[in-house]
């Protein structure tokens, strides 16, 4: 199911509104104040900078886990890995979908989020074959012929087998680079209504795996708490784990 335009439109309004932020405009001092995420090269650097290359989410819409892009040892800042773990009620019988948005905040509190839901392409993990490419939304009535192919006839069963692979790159004139962005939002919709049933917020890899550590910018401000509180890890932080244990449990979200 494609979006009209006036029902993007609708639905960006509709997820900066739920964001209950300062701001929700392109308005920003600088992207480098925004940038909670860590370049890195290769994948070896996650343990050496104590970095989570991994992360996991789930609420009663939808669950998931995340991992950075990697080709080798190389690391892609303008993708993101998301195996989904569980599913809105009624996206099996096609009366629910999916759509996929970035969003990002500064040490005020500020943010933007990208008005246009993501790209995404997914890809067989058995075969390494891509099975459906660039759509930007995604419901059980795109993938089922496939999934039927494959002997698959569960949303659950199929999406334990595909990952989605979602471009974060930013082609419009916001100023901001994929490496800006701190949060991946997966937003689900009424198929009928195409009206927001609900959401589930996410940092993107790869940041701090100590909340601790990411609770501060590299120029040592007090990051967002709009941003500390989505940390996965956030509830750990007085039972006295040192920043390589927080790896270790940051690892424990890989796939």
């Amino acid at each position: 199911m494609k979006l009209t335009k006036q029902t993007t439109l609708t639905s960006a309004l509709l997820i900066c509104l739920a964001l209950t932020m300062t701001a929700c405009g392109s308005s920003q001092s600088s992207s480098t104040d925004l940038a909670s995420r860590t370049t890195i090269t290769t994948t070896g650097d996650g343990a050496t900078q104590n970095l989570a290359l991994c992360n996991a989410g789930s609420n009663s819409t939808v669950g998931l886990k995340s991992k950075a892009f990697q080709q080798g040892t190389s690391v892609y800042m303008d993708r993101v890995v998301v195996k989904l773990t569980s599913l809105p009620s009624g996206f099996g019988s096609n009366e629910s979908y999916l759509s996929f948005f970035k969003w990002l905040a500064n040490t005020s509190g500020s943010s933007y989020i990208a008005p246009s839901p993501l790209l995404y392409y997914l890809v067989d993990n058995q075969t390494s074959k891509v099975v459906q490419l660039n759509k930007s939304t995604l419901s059980w009535n795109d993938v089922s012929a496939h999934a039927a192919s494959l002997g698959i006839n569960d949303p659950v069963t199929f999406f334990n087998r595909v990952s989605v692979i979602i471009y974060l790159g930013d082609s419009s004139s916001s100023g901001y680079s994929a490496a800006d962005y701190d949060v991946l939002r997966v937003a689900a919709y009424n198929s009928s209504t195409n009206s927001t049933t609900g959401f589930l917020d996410t940092l993107l890899p790869i940041f701090a795996a100590n909340p601790s550590d990411y609770a501060y910018e590299s120029n040592g401000a007090t990051r967002a708490s709009v941003l500390t509180n989505l940390h996965p890890l956030k509830s750990k932080t007085s039972e006295g784990w040192t920043s390589a244990q927080y790896v270790t449990m940051a690892n424990s979200f890989c796939f």
